[in-house]
């Protein structure tokens, strides 16, 4: 877990107002991606009264970008999907114990591993899918989940010259899916019910890429982004961004916000929000040579309770 304090600066919390002889104290709380579940427990002397609050600012890892001609240059382009991003104000009970998970960007192809937070592996010359990010109640589970930001899903490749192969960006209720590529179409996004077209399960992962699929895999989600085969003599589709997910009781003032494949490079949805930290979510662009990761996730916990 990264500092607590106030956003941008080090040091323990800072006393907003007085009501009532009582202090009402901002903590920020940041979550950066380790590669294991992290803890969070809802402070003791939280009451939801109106006046406290726990805010949840959540970013999906980016989709990685296709590793290009194997032993060569990348000579076609495309933009592996970015994470996606939800917010809202936490409704659990004082002293509830919680899971973080913060997601891990994409990579390159040819690590054939799921990414942590359900990014889908990729075994050929594909990008792999990004993980979720987000908050579970008591353990990570999918039927503990209680927000979550979707990750992206991987550029696809191994093609010819000048041709585009996207994958999905992380969704709200679901994950981009089903771009036109210079070869058929990307994996479908996750939704709130099922994987994206090409696979997809729960929490378990955006499809992956084997000896027998070859493509861009899907963005971990709720449910994750699919992967579907290349075309023989044309090249590999990308895969599908996940699914997030807002609690309807757990989460109020919740929020989704998403981009396209048709982003300008580097543009990740909320980036201009004062907790975001730079290169988060990003689903980079094709290399000229190899592939790039795509950037992890963040959590951001920013309580205002009364000490």
């Amino acid at each position: 877990m990264g500092f607590q304090g106030l956003a941008g600066f080090g040091g323990g919390p800072t006393g907003l107002s007085q009501a009532g002889g009582r202090t009402l104290v901002e903590t920020v709380r940041t979550f950066s991606y380790t590669g294991s579940e992290q803890n969070y427990t809802v402070p003791v002397n939280y009451a939801n009264d109106g006046v406290q609050s726990i805010q949840l600012y959540v970013w999906g890892a980016g989709g990685g970008t296709s590793g290009g001609f194997p032993g060569g240059a990348g000579a076609y382009s495309g933009h592996a999907g970015c994470g996606g991003f939800a917010e809202g104000l936490l409704q659990l009970t004082a002293g509830t114990s919680c899971k973080i998970i913060v997601g891990q960007g994409g990579n390159a192809g040819h690590s054939g591993s799921i990414r942590f937070g359900g990014g889908g592996g990729s075994t050929a010359d594909d990008g792999s899918g990004g993980g979720l990010s987000g908050l579970f109640e008591t353990s990570y589970t999918h039927g503990n989940s209680i927000i979550i930001a979707a990750g992206g899903g991987g550029s696809g490749g191994n093609g010819s010259p000048g041709k585009n192969y996207y994958g999905g960006c992380g969704g709200g209720t679901s994950g981009e899916g089903g771009i036109s590529q210079s070869c058929g179409s990307s994996g479908g996004g996750g939704t709130q019910v099922g994987g994206g077209s090409g696979g997809g399960a729960a929490l378990q992962g955006g499809g992956s890429n084997n000896s027998y699929v070859r493509g861009g895999a899907g963005g971990g989600g709720y449910y994750g982004g699919g992967c579907v085969n290349g075309h023989s003599g044309c090249g590999h589709p990308g895969g599908g961004g996940g699914s997030g997910y807002l609690h309807s009781t757990k989460i109020t003032s919740g929020s989704f916000t998403t981009l396209t494949y048709t982003r300008s490079a580097g543009a990740v949805p909320e980036s201009s929000n004062s907790y975001y930290v730079s290169g988060v979510g990003d689903g980079k662009g094709v290399a000229s040579t190899g592939g790039v990761t795509g950037g992890n996730g963040l959590l951001v916990i920013v309580e205002n309770i009364y000490a």
